[in-house]
């Protein structure tokens, strides 16, 4: 579905639905249904600690804090952007992009807006995928969440 939707949520939001709803149906409808204890049992196991939980929570708040940075880095700096290819080397490039915040902050720029030059320029030298693979992976997190939420709110009752 991302293939077939590039460019909003819509097409990244099938692929943990497709996976619960195939899941389900083995552990209801199949001879897999002798493993839903072992399988509720795990999930519950999962809801306790809230490690999932809140691992993805920290990996969302990274992923928001790139995409915001890129976004910014282009909106606001876009003359100040520039490619891996326009730097030469790779290893000139990685070593421009390391040094990258500290010249900028000679130049004048806060500590937000040098990172968030730096973090577009990365994008741009991927030719925007990494902003993209970004927005999927945020999409996929969130509907994670969304997933065990749901889960722990049926409670036990789900995979009888």
């Amino acid at each position: 579905m991302g293939f077939e939707f590039p460019s909003s949520w819509a097409g990244t939001a099938g692929a943990v639905s497709i996976t619960f709803a195939i899941f389900y149906a083995a552990l209801k409808y199949s001879p897999f249904r002798t493993y839903a204890p072992a399988v509720r049992s795990a999930l519950q196991d999962w809801y306790r600690k809230r490690f999932v939980l809140y691992s993805l929570l920290a990996s969302s708040g990274i992923l928001l804090f790139i995409i915001l940075f890129v976004e910014i880095g282009y909106q606001y700096h876009g003359d100040r952007i520039v490619s891996i290819s326009e730097l030469g080397t790779v290893d000139g490039a990685q070593k421009q992009l390391s040094n990258s915040i500290g010249a900028l902050k000679t130049l004048g720029y806060s500590w937000f807006d040098a990172l968030s030059i730096t973090i577009a320029s990365v994008d741009k030298s991927l030719d925007g995928y990494y902003l993209k693979s970004a927005n999927f992976i945020l999409a996929e997190n969130l509907e994670i969440m969304v997933f065990l939420v749901v889960m722990k709110k049926a409670g036990t009752r789900f995979f009888r």
